[in-house]
């Protein structure tokens, strides 16, 4: 469940959702980095009970993806919330569709964050141009004719950069190595850009060692 704040009451998840009763205990997070346990008193006063740290992911990943059609956008803000992506920027590149809905894609993250007990909620950030964004810092755009794996690949901090439909063209492929940028494979199968979208930050995470994902 999600909080405004460890002292918000999110009443109508409490009355309406889970139909709680007096004397029974929930949990919610409100993105500050903790789990809180709650014990609903009376019907309009609840007492909070403790609360516990979440771990927050050892590989810190800033998701670019290049934009989507709108039902598949959403989707790929809710998968890499519950992924553990600490940043997604939405990017304007040479095939993207659709626009930046940014109000949403934030609703979206705080239900992923509440649902899968993440303790505090990946930044959304964009639209922005593909050449401000190549280069920021280290990074692995994923082209689908590239050959390179992720092997030697090391740092705790990595920018992803996934295309939209249509995948990125060669020029922007050959800008982002011309600025130091790893180009690599997703495979031998051609994935659609929402699912390019999940796969790329794991296996970026898992080739750096994040519990869970290595």
């Amino acid at each position: 469940m999600w909080a405004d704040g460890p002292d918000e009451v999110p009443w109508h998840h409490v009355r309406d959702v889970l139909r709680l009763r007096p004397g029974d205990t929930y949990a919610f997070v409100c993105g500050d980095g903790f789990e809180y346990r709650a014990r609903l008193v009376a019907k309009d006063r609840v007492e909070v009970l403790g609360r516990v740290a979440l771990a927050p992911p050892a590989v810190r990943v800033s998701l670019y993806v290049g934009l989507l059609k709108s039902d598949a956008m959403d989707g790929v803000v809710q998968r890499a919330t519950e992924i553990g992506v600490e940043r997604i920027v939405a990017m304007q590149t040479e095939r993207s569709l659709g626009g930046a809905r940014l109000d949403r894609w934030r609703r979206i993250v705080r239900a992923s964050a509440a649902q899968c007990r993440r303790g505090t909620c990946p930044e959304v950030a964009g639209p922005v141009r593909f050449e401000e964004a190549i280069g920021a810092g280290p990074g692995v755009l994923f082209w689908e004719r590239a050959s390179a794996s992720l092997t030697g690949l090391v740092g705790s901090e990595v920018a992803v950069f996934v295309g939209p439909e249509g995948g990125f063209s060669e020029a922007e492929a050959r800008l982002a190595e011309g600025r130091g940028v790893k180009i690599c494979s997703l495979g031998a199968r051609i994935l659609r850009a929402e699912t390019a979208a999940v796969v790329a930050p794991v296996l970026v995470m898992a080739a750096l060692g994040e519990p869970g994902f290595s």
